[in-house]
């Protein structure tokens, strides 16, 4: 199977850690174009490809990634119009745009396509390390020739998705990830407020926070519940709602109700009566 070739716009973190995990299949990689020649130059070394204008990129790439803001997308897509794309397949790698962002891409007889990595990338030297495994998901024209010899190629999970579902599914995403730093800034918070030294404060959870995540991962959310709403242990929860004020208890409330929720698929047997009782549910 001939692999396509991979151009692509923008080499900031997204672009060079696709670029340098894709190079680790043997994927082809033609070049990077960057507003920023230093750049695309280093993105270039890392990948082993090259630094190239926007017309080489484009004419010389079968399958183009625009690794951009999402504000600059539409701006690109402007840009490299003014090239010969018919046959060439266009993606982008926003959470949130879909493909529509490519507005009238048909008559350039060309395809476009938004792919989602499910994760962090926060090291543009290293994040592709920890690619393999990584979610993805993709958005579309229907077919797609070079963009599906390039998934076939990658052992990573993929998943349609429709184009009016990006927004809550990027919501999901932030749920699960930058929401639990804000969580986490919470209850260091309280720590401090409770008494604690900072230094002690600042780490004190750590242990706690990695062994949850880590059951979570490995054994499921209903097998990793612990605590006082899975318990069943109402004054617990009375004084905990008693004791927080403001945010902290909105928060407090809406997630104990959630995990409410799971404590009783959990539990079908027992009677959480008196703890939806003092949540007022």
């Amino acid at each position: 199977m001939q692999l396509p070739q991979i151009g692509f716009i923008g080499a900031g973190k997204v672009g060079i850690t696709l670029g340098k995990y894709f190079s680790e299949y043997n994927i082809p990689i033609f070049g990077y174009y960057s507003k920023t020649k230093a750049s695309s130059n280093h993105a270039a070394l890392i990948t082993r490809s090259r630094s190239v204008t926007l017309q080489e990129v484009v004419q010389n790439s079968d399958l183009l990634f625009l690794t951009v803001p999402d504000s600059a997308l539409p701006g690109v897509w402007e840009q490299i119009r003014q090239f010969p794309l018919e046959g060439k397949e266009v993606c982008h790698c926003s959470g949130t745009l879909s493909s529509s962002v490519f507005q009238d891409i048909e008559k350039w007889r060309a395809l476009g396509f938004s792919l989602h990595p499910l994760c962090a990338i926060h090291d543009i030297n290293t994040s592709y390390l920890s690619m393999q495994g990584v979610h993805f998901t993709l958005e579309g024209a229907k077919g797609g020739n070079h963009i599906h010899k390039l998934l076939s190629k990658l052992a990573n999970p993929i998943e349609h998705i429709a184009p009016e579902n990006k927004i809550l599914y990027h919501a999901a995403a932030v749920f699960c990830s930058n929401l639990v730093i804000g969580l986490t800034k919470m209850g260091t918070d309280l720590f401090l407020a409770s008494g604690l030294s900072e230094s002690f404060a600042q780490k004190a959870w750590r242990t706690l926070f990695e062994q949850n995540a880590q059951n979570v991962v490995q054994m499921g959310l209903l097998a990793s519940l612990t605590g006082p709403i899975e318990r069943g242990d109402e004054t617990t929860v009375k004084s905990h709602l008693h004791t927080l004020q403001g945010p902290h208890r909105q928060i407090y409330e809406v997630l104990s109700k959630e995990l409410l929720e799971l404590a009783k698929q959990k539990h079908p047997e027992r009677d959480y009566s008196k703890l939806e009782e003092e949540m007022l549910i």
